[in-house]
């Protein structure tokens, strides 16, 4: 047979004691002890692997959290800027229609000016040869007269006072003396 010690280390040695004691022996398991350390080391890798992943999530959000404030701050400035600039070209907008109010209002009263200014140069033109038309009338009655006193010849006459009156038919702008004088 084999010796004591050497029993107890073989596996048929479990079997063997059993059968020489009396009392069944149960297979050697890790004990409870062992298994609750393994348990707690577990809980506490879990522990530490959600400590590191809620730290790089508040890191991430952190980082999140300071861009946003950047954006926000850039884009206030920019916003800034543009309301300024809006009101820079409100204003000069409004100088704008008001110079172009008064350049229109100055071509209004040019257009009118030039116009009345070609009404009074229609109108002294048509008054001109009128006067002048007069003053050549006159003349030409005021010659018809002095041949008529200073002369005695009646053929003379007759023909100044014939031109005057033809004269004063070229001149009336009637249509009636317009047929007159060309007939």
């Amino acid at each position: 047979m084999t010796s004591a010690p050497e029993t107890k280390n073989s596996p048929g040695a479990n079997t063997a004691m059993a059968s020489l004691t009396g009392i069944p022996q149960t297979p050697v398991l890790p004990s409870e002890g062992w298994l609750q350390n393994e348990r707690e080391l577990k809980r506490e890798r879990r522990k530490q692997s959600n400590r590191e992943s809620a730290r790089r999530s508040r890191l991430r959000k952190q980082a999140e959290t300071e861009d946003l404030a950047r954006k926000v701050e850039s884009l206030t400035a920019e916003n800034v800027t543009l309301k300024s600039e809006i009101n820079q070209l409100t204003e000069r907008s409004e100088k704008l229609r008001l110079e172009n109010a008064v350049l229109a209002e100055k071509l209004k009263n040019t257009q009118l000016g030039h116009t009345k200014g070609i009404l009074l140069k229609d109108h002294d033109e048509q008054r001109a040869p009128a006067d002048s038309t007069e003053n050549l009338l006159a003349r030409v009655n005021n010659s018809a007269s002095a041949d008529r006193k200073g002369r005695e010849d009646d053929e003379l006459y007759e023909r100044n006072s014939k031109s005057g009156a033809k004269l004063h038919q070229l001149l009336d702008t009637s249509p009636r003396t317009d047929a007159v004088s060309a007939g």
